[in-house]
């Protein structure tokens, strides 16, 4: 269990890039090409842009006193989605070292408390087909909506799948 969730603060962008780098690496390993891996990149300054923006929600989960995952969250910016009523959970990372502690369900729980406190009433989220986030996704009550699209990242071209769930009220 983590110790807390708190909003991110200015000066944790390079610990979110750490972790981002650390969790993605891991978990798409085996799905998109090492080389291209090698040079994804995380600037902290890209993080730190979103952990001032009034618009983002961008929430930390510590583990024995250290960030170890992060959520951001933001207007949906799908075709088919009202902006004031659906967010977005962009991100959700957790360094590997901390999988499997509840620091992924402490993080969304949070989330939801602060979409539904800035009035939106669904949230979505984009995952690779492949992704074995799905089934935490699932497990907390997330359900495919039929929305697919194709990505290119990291050298590989693969299906993402949309998944969409209600703001507690």
């Amino acid at each position: 269990m983590p110790d807390g969730v708190r909003p991110a603060r200015p000066g944790d962008g390079a610990r979110l890039g750490e972790i981002f780098l650390a969790s993605g690496r891991a978990a798409w390993a085996g799905h998109l090409p090492a080389a291209g891996l090698a040079v994804v990149t995380s600037p902290a300054e890209e993080w730190e842009a979103q952990i001032i923006d009034p618009d983002v929600i961008c929430l930390l989960a510590d583990l024995d006193g250290e960030p170890a995952a992060f959520a951001v969250l933001r207007a949906s910016p799908d075709s088919d989605a009202d902006p004031a009523a659906v967010a977005l959970l962009d991100r959700l990372y957790t360094d590997p070292g901390a999988w499997g502690r509840g620091l992924g369900r402490a993080l969304v729980a949070r989330a939801m408390e602060d979409l539904r406190a800035r009035g939106f009433r669904e949230a979505t989220l984009w995952t690779a087909e492949w992704n074995r986030s799905r089934g935490f996704y699932e497990a907390i009550g997330w359900s495919l909506d039929g929305a697919r699209r194709q990505r290119t990242f990291a050298g590989a071209t693969y299906t993402e799948l949309r998944y969409r769930t209600e703001v507690p009220g």
